[in-house]
């Protein structure tokens, strides 16, 4: 925790992150916190832009013509009921092509999130 959150930086960049962060006083647990917070918060922005996205016309077309294509059945279990549409990947999310995606059940949606 701390400031090994920001092993992804260069040597050099890090120690002299670590440099300063020392200077001002503040200790690594409290780096450690206010990263988490900053991550919290960014996390909660992307999670409310995909909400709202889940939302829009145009994602509406695309979970619309996947079922269509799938024939209206999960692809895991071939069940009809509570039926989802599953991002494959996430990298191209709201530009997603239609091979990105694929229709499946709630119960095995939830599975799938859970192997994640």
């Amino acid at each position: 925790m701390g400031i090994g959150k920001y092993r992804y930086l260069g040597s050099s960049k890090r120690n002299k992150v670590c440099e300063t962060v020392k200077s001002i006083g503040v200790t690594e647990s409290e780096i450690g916190e206010r990263w988490d917070a900053a991550m919290d918060g960014i996390a909660q922005v992307r999670k409310q832009q995909y909400h709202s996205y889940l939302q829009s016309p145009d994602w509406n077309i695309k979970r619309s013509t996947v079922l269509e294509r799938d024939k209206y059945k999960c692809r895991i279990c071939g069940f009809g009921d509570k039926l989802q549409v599953h991002h494959l990947t996430y990298d191209r999310v709201y530009d997603e092509s239609l091979y990105d995606l694929v229709t499946v059940c709630e119960d095995c949606h939830t599975l799938i999130h859970t192997l994640d």
